[in-house]
């Protein structure tokens, strides 16, 4: 609950709610307009405002939740209150989306700055209400501007289908950008609405497909991993250059391991993901046909209850066998629910104000801007300039610097964390781990212990009379389990523990 924005895999979520189970309002956006986000406010639990930049082109969209007929007077004032405080803060272009729960019905000659030729059903008290606010600030209601069927006018029926009524609008200041109007009914989800899809037109430079390029695959499987090390060795071998020269050494680096991440042997584009299963996709797609039905009788609402009710429960069962599968593979390959839960966490929660020196942020500009200040001052050498500071380095500095040995280099290497964003080389961690246990030799004690398959021949019957446990004990005493959890302490005896060997018999 409360106000936050999510990044998923494709897509932007922006909204607010405060009462679980009731109201809240919020934008889906794509992940291809993310950049275009310039700020989002939560109003209220009924209002909420989400601001874009296009090019030159700056627009503001209200999402409203009106109070339905039930709702008292004081609802109502109060929801309109909210609206108005959004147009204070929204940009000169507006678009006004939502559900209002009043009927428009059909336009009068004195309306014709607000409502198009085309309408539905009779007007209601609420219906006068929006007509109001919509005068107030100039917005035309875009349901009447296109000629449509009525079967393709309504928005909102009731439980037993008997009553249609149109009761979502989309209005804005700026009719002109609106090219076309239309009402979906083919959704895959049970709801007594159906969406609103608007298509304007903005003023935008186009962008050329061929500067964009995806980020490299990181090797996973054991085939990926041995085709990388493969391909970087070739690379490696075929661009020798002089060593001397340190930065022409790591370009050479650098073009073989993007070559390499480019060149995996994975031609075939992976399924997202196959949570779902083959008895649950045969109710969704059953359920589809049955709803397609535009006539329907008692058996057959009776039927599409029941498979609303069955997919639900498929589509929750296989999500919960598909968790438990992650948890339990992460926690057998790296004992680490940490990694798994970080697997199945879908979302990337966005900063959505900072504290500045003088006032917060309120904008995705000025957190930016006051990301960039506060770097800029941490990392600046607040005693000399830049200038001053490398003169300062290159003339008096006279101290010979010792060459980097390649054992530093793996030291390093070692310690780089896993998940990280890659810096501007566009060269991962994990393509750098990948790189260096290529280098590895199978002399090391830790190759050895890791491939041991134990005796050669079959096993005697009975149990074994000694146990790795019982080597671990011999070493480090009965609490080894406690020593185990100080990872330094315990790294200091692993080694102690391999070379001391194992016993077979």
């Amino acid at each position: 609950m409360g106000c936050h924005i999510e990044e998923y895999s494709e897509h932007v979520l922006c909204y607010i709610g405060e009462t679980k189970g009731l109201y809240g309002v919020g934008f889906l956006i794509k992940k291809a307009w993310k950049n275009n986000i310039t700020n989002f406010t939560g109003i209220s639990e009924r209002v909420a405002l989400l601001q874009m930049q296009f090019g030159r082109v700056n627009i503001s969209i209200i999402q409203a939740y009106a109070p339905t007929e039930r709702s008292n007077d004081t609802d109502i004032e109060n929801f309109y209150s909210d609206l108005k405080k959004a147009h204070t803060l929204a940009d000169e272009k507006v678009i006004v989306l939502g559900d209002f729960n009043a009927k428009i019905g059909q336009p009068k000659n004195d309306e014709k700055l607000v409502l198009g030729q085309y309408g539905l059903g009779q007007r209601n008290e609420r219906g006068e209400q929006l007509l109001e606010y919509a005068f107030e600030y100039g917005l035309a209601i875009i349901n009447t501007y296109f000629k449509k069927r009525p079967s393709r006018r309504w928005t909102w029926k009731s439980p037993d289908e008997s009553v249609k009524n149109e009761i979502d609008y989309i209005m804005t200041n700026v009719p002109k950008i609106v090219q076309n109007f239309e009402v979906l009914s083919n959704v895959k989800f049970r709801t007594d609405h159906r969406l609103l899809r608007e298509t304007v037109l903005l003023s935008k430079s186009k962008k050329n497909r061929k500067g964009f390029k995806p980020p490299p695959k990181i090797p996973k499987t054991e085939e990926e991993t041995k085709y990388y090390i493969d391909s970087l060795r070739l690379n490696i071998d075929n661009k020798l250059v002089d060593t001397s020269n340190v930065q022409s050494y790591y370009d050479v680096l650098e073009v073989a391991i993007a070559k390499s991440l480019t060149s995996q042997n994975n031609p075939k584009k992976e399924k997202r993901h196959n949570i779902i299963s083959e008895e649950t996709l045969a109710l969704i797609n059953k359920r589809s046909e049955l709803s397609r039905i535009k006539k329907k009788d008692a058996n057959t609402k009776k039927e599409l209850s029941k498979l609303f009710k069955e997919t639900s429960r498929a589509t929750k069962g296989d999500y919960s066998k598909h968790r438990q599968k992650i948890i339990t593979e992460n926690l057998n390959k790296f004992r680490s629910t940490k990694r798994a839960f970080k697997e199945l966490n879908l979302k990337k929660p966005w900063i959505q104000k900072l504290e500045g020196q003088h006032n917060n942020t309120q904008t995705r500009l000025e957190i930016i801007q006051q990301a960039t200040a506060f770097y800029q001052d941490l990392y600046r050498n607040k005693d000399k300039t830049i200038e001053e500071d490398n003169e300062a380095h290159f003339c008096n500095n006279t101290e010979t610097i010792r060459p980097i040995e390649e054992k530093c280099v793996y030291d390093q290497l070692k310690q780089l964390k896993s998940d990280k964003s890659p810096g501007p080389d566009g060269i991962s961690n994990e393509a750098l781990k990948l790189g260096h246990v290529s280098r590895y030799t199978d002399n090391r004690w830790t190759i050895k212990t890791t491939k041991w398959k134990g005796p050669v021949g079959k096993r005697k019957a009975g149990r074994p009379k000694r146990r790795w446990a019982d080597d671990i004990t011999e070493l480090t005493g009965k609490d080894w389990l406690a020593i185990g959890r100080d990872r330094d302490e315990w790294k200091g005896l692993e080694e102690a523990f391999t070379r001391g060997g194992v016993h077979t018999q």
